[in-house]
């Protein structure tokens, strides 16, 4: 499972890269913004696959992290080209936030289940 994500995101980033050099409606910004949640989902989906999780866990959290994925993807594509106060970068990382905390209180409970 931990090669599939790999696979996938290396994919999804090549991908994305391709679609944003060749189409004129997408900024560097967005360009940039989209690789790095990609970047970041596939690291966050490996992660889940490397720690030590109670099964039940892995599944949910998976989902979460795919969703959020997504969410912050679409976030990054009608995100307007500026850092400062840029409402959407501050949605992604909320997202994110909630992802690693999500996984971090999931590894310290798998660990305190016998």
């Amino acid at each position: 499972m931990k090669t599939i994500a790999l696979t996938t995101g290396t994919i999804l980033f090549a991908v994305n890269g391709l679609f944003g050099f060749l189409l004129s409606g997408n900024d560097n910004f967005n360009l940039a913004f989209t690789s790095i949640v990609i970047a970041v989902t596939t690291f966050l989906l490996y992660l889940l696959r490397t720690i030590t999780l109670k099964d039940g866990f892995v599944p949910g959290l998976g989902l979460m992290i795919a969703l959020f994925g997504i969410i912050c993807y679409i976030l990054g594509l009608v995100s307007h080209n500026e850092v400062q106060d840029n409402g959407y970068i501050v949605a992604s990382v909320i997202l994110l936030a909630i992802e690693v905390i999500a996984l971090v209180i999931c590894h310290i409970t798998s660990k305190s289940i016998k």
